[in-house]
């Protein structure tokens, strides 16, 4: 009976919750949403980001337990997604948005995993290592620091076309609570337009870029997610002071957010800055390419 739950076809109509790896820890969090699985099918989706985060720990066997042993009582409610960058490599393979965030092997490989997890399965631990090496999980300290030369890439974009003043005012207003003119900064200046000329750099044929950027797609929200992460380090602190981890843990909140924009799910998490962004880049996304009326 149990394999049998584990092999239920994953529904991608149902509506959806996309948890950071922190709240995974927390019952209360879980139990509610396993509440909403069994009177709406609401299914927990595991961005890809979860991994790194749990890897990340020197103790991360334990992490693990922790993390997933409240999901062990309804293992069919889980989805596992694809990673960001593998969607958005698709989309610049095919010149097509994708349409689909779930990796079903993965998805599998995770229900039997928090099962056996809270059945005490021997050799979990051992093919769950297995697992990770073959994912490859990157080394935290090398990415945030390519991370940091990113986002100070793009703020230099911005600034070209922004004036210094606007970026004070902007700093100014939001200590006062307005996040109003921070905001058109960011509609300002992102422009799916260079977006695309940046995929046509990188080899993508033109169509395919327009096609990626005209429309919302991973891609091009990815980017809009990583031009309001950029400018608000540029108007509230300055990129070149930041530290690498803190700016490192804002491109993971990137890849939970873009997670939850695909599949048009919610975003849950307890850290109010990741929250708030989530939300001003859906506003932000129907201000630049606004519904047709």
């Amino acid at each position: 009976m149990r394999q049998a739950l584990l092999r239920r076809a994953i529904d991608t109509a149902r509506p959806t919750a996309v948890i950071d790896a922190n709240l995974l820890r927390d019952k209360r969090v879980v139990e509610e949403r396993h509440a909403r699985y069994r009177s709406n099918g609401e299914q927990i989706v595991i961005a890809d980001a979860v991994w790194n985060e749990i890897v990340a720990n020197e103790n991360w066997p334990s992490t693990v337990r922790a993390s997933f042993r409240h999901l062990a009582a309804e293992p069919e409610a889980l989805i596992a997604s694809w990673a960001v960058g593998a969607m958005m490599s698709a989309e610049r393979t095919s010149g097509v948005p994708a349409v689909g965030i779930v990796h079903h092997p993965m998805t599998a490989f995770l229900r039997q995993l928090v099962s056996d997890l809270s059945h005490d399965v021997p050799d979990t631990m051992t093919r769950l290592r297995k697992a990770i090496g073959e994912h490859g999980v990157n080394d935290k300290h090398s990415m945030a620091v390519r991370r940091k030369d990113a986002t100070q890439r793009l703020v230099e974009v911005a600034e070209q076309n922004i004036s210094a003043d606007r970026f004070a005012s902007a700093n100014i207003a939001m200590q006062r609570g307005n996040r109003g003119p921070f905001l058109d900064i960011v509609a300002e200046g992102f422009r799916p337009a260079m977006v695309s000329d940046a995929l046509v750099r990188q080899g993508v044929a033109s169509d395919s870029a327009q096609a990626l950027t005209s429309r919302p797609s991973i891609t091009v929200v990815h980017n809009l997610y990583l031009t309001h992460m950029a400018l608000e380090w540029a108007v509230l602190h300055g990129v070149t002071t930041a530290k690498e981890g803190r700016v490192h843990n804002d491109f993971v909140d990137a890849e939970y957010g873009v997670v939850a924009w695909a599949c048009d799910g919610e975003y849950v998490t307890a850290d109010k800055r990741a929250g708030r962004r989530f939300d001003e880049v859906l506003a932000l996304r129907e201000r630049i390419w606004p519904e047709p009326t």
